[in-house]
């Protein structure tokens, strides 16, 4: 094997219960919080999203919740939710669900900085999950997943 050197500072709290500490961990970050999550009235995950509020906001976060995430985003879905994000002080993004919430959370802390974003030359720029790119954002926002996939 080559010898390599690997720094990833991705903190994961994995378990049975972790849930209950979500208050505590996204209150670090501040107390205005996006929760990204598909519809809420999505019958298998509605009671996640009202724990997951109720874990926040007895934590004293304020949460607007954002529950239109749809499968491989769309411009107007990560813009909606930019919005809420400009427009709200939001100190940290919890995305819960799995791809469609995640992946519109991920693209809300790159770009939330940006007043316009031209799409056409972010979709021929970020092209390699493995290049380094430049930051974006001068004060990135925290993201906080809780993923409900498994496979």
């Amino acid at each position: 094997m080559e010898k390599f050197s690997f720094y990833n500072p991705t903190r994961i709290h994995f378990g049975k219960g972790k849930l209950a500490e979500l208050g505590q961990i996204v209150s670090r970050y501040g107390n205005h919080c996006l929760l990204v999550t598909t519809s809420k009235e999505e019958e298998a995950l509605k009671p996640l999203y009202e724990r997951t509020i109720s874990i926040l906001e007895e934590a004293g976060i304020r949460v607007f919740h954002f529950d239109e995430a749809v499968p491989n985003p769309t411009i107007q879905c990560v813009e909606k939710a930019i919005s809420i994000v400009q427009a709200n002080g939001i100190d940290c993004v919890v995305a819960c669900g799995g791809g469609s919430s995640i992946d519109t959370a991920k693209a809300v802390v790159l770009f939330h900085q940006q007043s316009e974003i031209d799409w056409d030359m972010v979709f021929q720029t970020y092209t390699s999950p493995f290049a380094r790119y430049p930051l974006l954002s001068d004060h990135p926002l925290p993201f906080v997943a809780v993923p409900t996939t498994a496979g």
